[in-house]
C-alpha cells in the first residue's frame, strides 16, 4: 500500500498510509489542505519532469530557514530555503509512478463558474469538468445504481442538471446536485484514470450537503475504493467520520447494491502537529475536547440544560 511521509516544521510531521478509505482529520489551519496539494505535486514532478510552482509557493509561504519533505514510497521531494533565498527544490530518482487527482473544497464553485485557482493540484480536476463539457467517454466505467433525482450532463459544451424533463444551467443548481452529480458521472462515464495508479483526494466533500446525502457519498468513496482507487478524504465532521466508519452497513439501510467491504483508516493531527493514527472506534477524538465537553454539560441527567 503507498506511504506517504510529510515533514514540515512548525506545521505537520509524519506518515499516513493509504489503504481502502483513509481519513484525516484534525483541528483547522493544521495542513490538511496543504498536504493534499503536496501529494498531487509529487505525482505531478515525476509525470512532468519539473517543479509545480504550487510547490515553491508552499515552501515560501510556511518556511522562514530550513526544509520540507515530502514522499509516496520512494518519490520524494525536498524543498530547502535559507533565509533570505528563495526555497530550492529537488526530487529523489524514483520507480514509484502515480496519477493524482484533487477534489477540492471549492468543487462546487469551480463547477458552477469553470474557474479555479492557478496552481498545478487543480489542473486534473479542470480537464474533468471539460472532458464532460465535450460528452467525454472513458473506460474505467464505474456502474452504480441511482442515487440522486437529477443527473449533470453536457448540452452544448455547457454543464446542466436534468430532472423531470427540464435542464437547468449548473450555476443555479443545489450543493448536492452539483457534487454528488458530477462524482456520479465522473464514475459512470469511465473518466477516471486507471484505479491501479490512481488516488483520489477529497478536501471535506461532505461539505453543505444532507446527512441522507452524505451517506450516498460515503458509499459513492467505498464504491471507488472496491474498484481499485486509493482513496484520501479530509473532513471536519464527525457525523461523517461516523458514516465511512459504519458504511459497510448503507447497502441494507438504503437498500443499494453491496459492495466488498473496504478498510478504513483514521489519521489525526493533533495538538502538537504529529500525524497519529487513531482507531475508528475512539471514543474521543484529539482536537475535538471542546465539543465533547459542551455534548457533556448539555446531557447531564441529574440536572438537564437547555442545549
Amino acid at each position: 500500500m503507498p506511504k506517504v511521509k510529510v515533514s514540515i516544521p512548525g506545521l505537520m510531521q509524519g506518515e499516513i498510509e493509504l489503504e481502502g478509505i483513509t481519513i484525516l482529520m484534525g483541528s483547522p489551519m493544521t495542513g490538511k489542505t496543504t498536504l493534499l496539494r503536496l501529494i498531487y505535486d509529487l505525482t505531478y514532478v515525476k509525470k512532468n519532469i519539473v517543479m509545480p510552482k504550487e510547490l515553491y509557493h508552499i515552501a515560501n509561504e510556511f518556511l522562514e530557514k530550513g526544509k520540507i519533505e515530502i514522499s509516496l514510497d520512494d518519490l520524494k521531494i525536498e524543498c530547502n530555503k535559507e533565509e533570505t533565498e528563495n526555497p530550492v527544490c529537488s526530487m529523489y530518482n524514483s520507480f514509484t509512478s502515480y496519477n493524482a487527482i484533487l477534489f477540492p473544497s471549492e468543487m462546487e464553485y469551480i463547477i458552477k463558474y469553470n474557474y479555479a485557482p492557478d496552481f498545478e493540484s487543480y489542473n486534473e480536476f479542470m480537464d474533468l469538468i471539460n472532458e464532460l463539457r465535450a460528452g467525454t467517454v472513458g473506460y474505467y466505467k464505474i456502474p452504480l445504481p441511482d442515487l440522486i433525482e437529477t443527473e449533470i450532463a453536457s448540452e452544448n459544451h455547457r454543464l446542466v442538471e436534468k430532472g423531470d424533463g427540464k435542464s437547468i444551467d449548473v450555476t443555479i443548481s443545489s450543493s448536492t446536485a452539483i457534487k454528488l452529480g458530477f462524482i456520479i458521472k465522473v464514475m459512470k462515464d469511465g473518466l477516471l484514470p486507471d484505479p491501479k495508479t490512481t488516488i483520489l483526494l477529497f478536501d471535506d466533500p461532505q461539505a453543505n450537503m444532507h446527512p441522507e446525502y452524505q451517506i450516498k457519498l460515503a458509499y459513492i468513496l467505498n464504491k471507488l475504493a472496491e474498484f481499485g482507487y486509493k482513496i484520501l478524504v479530509t473532513t471536519h465532521d464527525l457525523n461523517f467520520l461516523t458514516m465511512l466508519a459504519c458504511s459497510n452497513s448503507i447497502p441494507e439501510v438504503m437498500k443499494l447494491e453491496k459492495f466488498n467491504p473496504q478498510t478504513k483508516r483514521l489519521y489525526i493531527i493533533d495538538n502538537s502537529r504529529q500525524i497519529q493514527e487513531y482507531s475508528l472506534l475512539s471514543s474521543s477524538i484529539p482536537t475535538y475536547d471542546t465539543l465533547y465537553k459542551l455534548y457533556s454539560e448539555c446531557t447531564k441527567a441529574k440536572h438537564p440544560k437547555k442545549c
